[in-house]
């Protein structure tokens, strides 16, 4: 019987090289787009929470202050006057808009005659990208 010859590296070893390689190319693809989330999500963030922390104005630094400008905000006639019209605004939206389309899609279900042109157009919109 012949013998096969082999080379001197075994297959494990071999295997743990590659895994060894594959990391590190895995994280050289994965380092740019990790950097740009940082750069574009983590950073902002903390800049905003900075901010809202501080009496930073445009062009100027800002001391720290706190919860101070929270507090401000919550005994603030004019911020409580425009919460309280937004959360109306949008309640009677939700409501108009759930009403008006279950009465339009109780009327397309009614509708016998030219059913699938008048559903067709009007799912139309839907359909088609902008």
């Amino acid at each position: 019987m012949a013998k096969v010859a082999t080379s001197g590296e075994t297959p494990a070893r071999a295997f743990s090289d590659l895994v060894v390689h594959d990391t590190s190319v895995a994280y050289a693809f994965i380092a740019p787009a990790f950097f740009l989330l940082l750069f574009l999500v983590a950073y902002p963030f903390l800049l905003s929470v900075w901010f809202s922390l501080s009496d930073a104005r445009v062009g100027e630094t800002g001391a720290f202050v706190g919860l101070d400008n929270f507090r401000r905000l919550l005994t603030s006639s004019i911020f409580l006057q425009t919460l309280q019209n937004s959360i109306v605004f949008t309640a009677l939206a939700l409501g108009l808009k759930t009403v008006l389309g279950m009465a339009l899609a109780l009327l397309l279900f009614r509708i016998t005659k030219f059913k699938r042109l008048i559903r067709g157009a009007v799912l139309l919109p839907f359909i088609v990208p902008t």
